[in-house]
């Protein structure tokens, strides 16, 4: 049988997230002595393939794919979809003749990705040491994809070409601290070996299984930070979903850091049940914690936020028009319009207190009358080529670093105050 494995996500880039399961159900296809090969975001000529088989991880690619799909219709005489997207929404492909299969692939499952399907060596292997989270969060797919919390072998899924991990965990937290020790015994293993340089659990950690409030912590809290002490695992990602973690992720970020990690990313929700002070208060709580833990440390601890905006799971398409109780529209174009002008990837990352509150205020007042601006987009241009312009004056002064913006921003401030 030939077989075409399709991806089907709209501009997929080489050095961005691979099509994992369809480098994993290629193995499997190969081992039952199946041809494959894979197509990114393209279809292949008539007549050369048998089947086709595609996996769509979002939601809002269901568009695209069905695009995908019509595309195949005349080329191959069967067409299989799988993935996240068709398990959760799979009446959008069983309307257009396509076969559906919902959930995971259990005879694939054991099998190895075939990274040499990529047409290029990896820059990064990809791995799990769990499936699923035994939480239950209302607006997460996770319980309905993967279903009850397991332990996974994921040493034989590495490529010794690559010498960088991408771990899809969806809460490696959740593994009990006597489990998780000697799994990070034997990635510890693999990087003093050499076999490993970086790691990076990409979904983000849960901080309220590693952090402490009010005086109380999970059983095992301590010993999972000791287990991840002085590990090359950069960023390091904490989610911040809701206020309900505030206080944990500080508390989570403060106790890695002292074991030796200093790049900090946390993945920051919001357009959920959050309102926009709650976000601002997120924010700003992780910059007061790169200030106060590089204080503490003497060294340069860096905390950046990435704001995840969200939608539904039955959303498809790119426009993400989903509305929260406690946003509107103008405020969610307002709030990205000022992140986008702070960074164009829309990542928060600030050096010092004074600069974030010259982009995001002082205060949750400042920052929601920043967001009720009629002109939020010239707003933010306008500080980006200040402080651009400002940065550079420093350089040609030999005052370029962090303390030195913070103390031009405070006087700034001071001036526009008393004008």
């Amino acid at each position: 049988m030939r077989i075409a494995l399709i991806d089907p996500t709209p501009e997929r880039r080489r050095e961005r997230l691979y099509p994992i399961g369809l480098l994993r159900l290629g193995a499997y296809l190969r081992e039952r002595g199946d041809q494959v090969e894979l197509f990114t975001n393209r279809v292949p000529s008539e007549g050369i393939f048998d089947e086709a088989w595609l996996s769509v991880v979002f939601t809002y690619h269901i568009p695209h794919a069905l695009g995908i799909v019509k595309k195949l219709d005349g080329r191959v005489s069967r067409v299989r979809v799988g993935g996240p997207a068709a398990s959760l929404l799979p009446d959008y492909f069983t309307k257009t003749g396509a076969e559906v299969h919902v959930g995971r692939l259990p005879e694939a499952e054991s099998f190895a990705p075939a990274y040499d399907l990529l047409g290029f060596d990896p820059e990064y292997s990809i791995a799990r040491m769990t499936r699923g989270c035994p939480r239950k969060c209302e607006w997460c797919a996770v319980p309905i994809i993967e279903g009850k919390f397991t332990q996974h072998e994921w040493v034989g899924d590495l490529d010794v070409r690559a010498k960088r991990i991408l771990f899809y965990d969806d809460n490696i937290l959740a593994l009990p601290a006597r489990k998780l020790g000697p799994e990070l015994a034997n990635l510890r293993a693999l990087c003093d070996a050499g076999t490993v340089q970086t790691f990076d659990f990409n979904q983000g950690l849960d901080p309220r299984l590693v952090g402490e409030k009010d005086g109380k912590q999970q059983p095992g809290a301590v010993e999972k930070c000791d287990a991840f002490a002085k590990l090359p695992l950069d960023p390091v990602r904490f989610a911040f979903d809701g206020m309900h973690e505030d206080g944990w992720v500080q508390s989570a970020i403060r106790r890695f850091a002292q074991r030796g990690h200093a790049n900090f990313m946390s993945l920051v929700l919001y357009n959920y049940e959050d309102a926009p002070r709650d976000m601002y208060h997120r924010l700003r709580a992780l910059q007061q914690t790169s200030s106060d833990v590089t204080d503490e440390l003497g060294r340069w601890v860096r905390c950046q936020s990435v704001p995840m905006r969200y939608s539904p799971i039955d959303r498809v398409g790119r426009d993400r028009d989903y509305v929260g109780q406690n946003w509107s529209v103008d405020l969610l174009h307002s709030f990205r319009a000022l992140a986008n002008g702070h960074a164009v990837t829309g990542q928060i990352s600030t050096d010092t207190m004074e600069e974030f509150e010259y982009w995001f205020g002082q205060d949750a007042d400042e920052f929601v009358r920043m967001l009720r601006y009629p002109r939020i987009k010239e707003l933010a241009e306008k500080r980006k080529l200040f402080i651009r312009g400002l940065r550079a004056k420093l350089r040609d002064e030999g005052r370029g670093n962090r303390m030195d913006l913070a103390r031009e921003l405070v006087a700034v401030r001071e001036a526009r105050a008393n004008a």
